[in-house]
């Protein structure tokens, strides 16, 4: 390997000066949706509890404190009650987006919330941001887990707890301030 010498040193900043300039719109795309909105106001509270055991605590808030789908961004947070693997969360999930996604894109969110999301021990906090586009992004404890920019899966999604034939339609109706 050839030592380095000052001669060099305008070839190399000039390829470190290109690299940052291409890269810095990656970069930003992959950071706009990397922080968790702190401003969101409260739309409605619920808790899902199967038999006798609480499994999460849900809260969902947007700009305005009111339920506007499609007009304004909203967030879903789950705060488990419960330790819970992955493996179970992404069972669960399936089962209620098989009810609205064909085989094939069930498949790839499949995949794709598989390489997103950790176990959770009760305390931990999971939240979705569906922006109006459709586009959102996964947060961790605060920390953001990835984007998914597949508008179809990501309304399917929110509807599992926002959707008129929800599973739970009173956890869907205090959700959205109905009650």
């Amino acid at each position: 390997m050839r030592q380095l010498n000052s001669r060099d040193l305008p070839t190399i900043g000039a390829f470190l000066f290109g690299t940052l300039l291409l890269s810095a719109p990656l970069l930003a795309r992959a950071n706009e949706g990397g922080r968790l909105p702190v401003d969101f106001k409260t739309i409605g509270d619920a808790s899902l509890r199967v038999a006798m055991f609480r499994i999460y605590d849900a809260r969902l808030t947007s700009p305005s404190g009111q339920y506007q789908p499609n007009k304004e961004p909203l967030m879903l947070t789950l705060t488990y009650q419960r330790d819970i693997h992955r493996d179970k969360l992404i069972e669960k999930t399936q089962q209620q987006l098989a009810r609205q996604l064909d085989s094939e894109a069930l498949n790839a969110a499949t995949i794709k919330l598989r390489n997103l999301w950790p176990n959770v021990s009760q305390g931990d906090r999971l939240a979705f941001l569906l922006n109006p586009d459709g586009h959102g992004s996964f947060f961790f404890n605060g920390e953001h887990l990835g984007e998914l920019q597949q508008p179809h899966f990501n309304r399917a999604f929110m509807n599992i707890w926002l959707g008129e034939d929800s599973s739970y339609p009173k956890l869907a109706r205090k959700l959205r301030g109905e009650q």
